[in-house]
C-alpha cells in the first residue's frame, strides 16, 4: 500500500520574495564584512604608517626626569602616534618608577604626543628587619631605605609583610581598611598621628603628635574612642602644658562608660 506525500507549491511571487529575502541577507553579510576589513585595515595603518610622531613632551612629573621616562617608554619622534599603548606604559613606569601612579597618553595633534604623569607620595612605613619600606595611601611601595622617613606612619601590622617596591602591599583581614580608617580621621582632624600598630587586634595602639601614646584596645567602638581622643588632647595640653608626654588609656570605653585616662609619663 503506497502513501502519497503532500508536497507544498509556492507561487512564483513566493519564491520570488524568498530569493530577494536572501540576496538581502548575503548582502548584509557582505556589508559587515567588508566594514570589518577596513575597519582592520585602518586599525593597522594608524599603528604602522600613519601619523608619525613629530614632537613627544612629559609632563607632571617632579621625582622622575623627562628624559628617564622617555627612554623607559621607549617612545621617541618617528614612532606612530597610535602605536603608543597607554596600558602598556603604565605597565612598564609605575612599577620601574614606583613614584609615578598613572599614566595617560593626550593627542594635542596628529603629529605630538603628550604623556600626562601622574605622582604619589610617601605617607605610610614598613619595618622589615633592618629597613624601612615607604607606602603611598593604597599601600603601594614606594621605596626601600635604612631609617624611616620623617612624615610617614609606621604601621606595625598583624601579617606578616613582604614588600617589593613597585607594587601594593597585601595585608590580611582587612587590616589596611583598619589602618585607613584610623589615619583618615586623625588626618581629618589636624591630628599628627606616628605609628599605627594593629599587631594585636585585641590591643590597638597608636602614637600621635609624638607625645602621646593611645591604648584603643580592640576594633569595638573605634570611631567613638578616636573621637573622644579629640576631644581630650586640647583638654590634656590646657591642663598640663603644650610640652607634657604621656599614656592615653581609652582600651576600656564603652558606649555606657565614656571614659579615658592620661597618665602623665617620659617616653622614649
Amino acid at each position: 500500500m503506497q502513501i502519497s506525500e503532500k508536497k507544498s507549491v509556492l507561487s512564483k511571487e513566493e519564491l520570488q520574495k524568498i530569493k530577494r529575502r536572501r540576496a538581502k541577507a548575503r548582502a548584509a553579510v557582505l556589508t559587515v564584512f567588508v566594514i570589518l576589513t577596513l575597519v582592520i585595515v585602518f586599525a593597522i595603518l594608524l599603528r604602522t604608517v600613519l601619523f608619525p610622531i613629530e614632537t613627544v613632551t612629559v609632563s607632571g612629573n617632579t621625582t622622575i626626569t623627562s628624559a628617564e621616562i622617555l627612554s623607559s617608554a621607549d617612545v621617541s619622534v618617528g614612532d606612530k602616534l597610535f602605536s603608543v599603548s597607554a596600558s602598556s606604559l603604565n605597565k612598564k613606569l609605575t612599577v620601574k618608577y614606583p613614584y609615578i601612579k598613572k599614566v595617560e597618553l593626550k593627542y594635542p595633534s596628529l603629529k605630538e604626543l603628550r604623556i600626562v604623569v601622574s605622582e604619589t607620595e610617601d605617607v605610610f612605613c614598613y619595618q622589615n628587619g633592618t629597613s624601612f619600606f615607604t607606602a603611598d595611601a593604597d599601600n603601594k611601595i614606594l621605596s626601600k631605605t635604612t631609617e624611616q622617613p620623617e612624615n610617614t606612619v609606621l604601621v606595625i601590622p598583624k601579617t606578616k609583610i613582604q614588600p617589593e617596591c613597585g607594587y601594593i602591599l597585601s595585608l590580611e583581614n582587612d587590616e589596611f581598611d583598619i589602618i585607613k580608617d584610623i589615619y583618615n580621621y586623625l588626618y581629618r582632624e589636624n591630628i599628627d598621628v606616628n605609628s599605627i600598630d594593629i599587631s594585636n587586634m585585641s590591643f590597638i595602639t597608636l602614637k600621635v603628635k609624638n607625645r602621646f601614646i593611645v591604648s584603643l584596645g580592640s576594633l569595638t567602638d573605634i570611631q567613638a574612642k578616636l573621637e573622644h581622643l579629640r576631644g581630650m588632647l586640647p583638654q590634656i595640653d590646657a591642663k598640663n602644658g603644650s610640652d607634657i608626654t604621656g599614656e592615653i588609656d581609652l582600651s576600656a570605653w564603652s558606649s555606657s562608660k565614656r571614659e579615658g585616662y592620661f597618665n602623665p609619663k617620659t617616653l622614649r
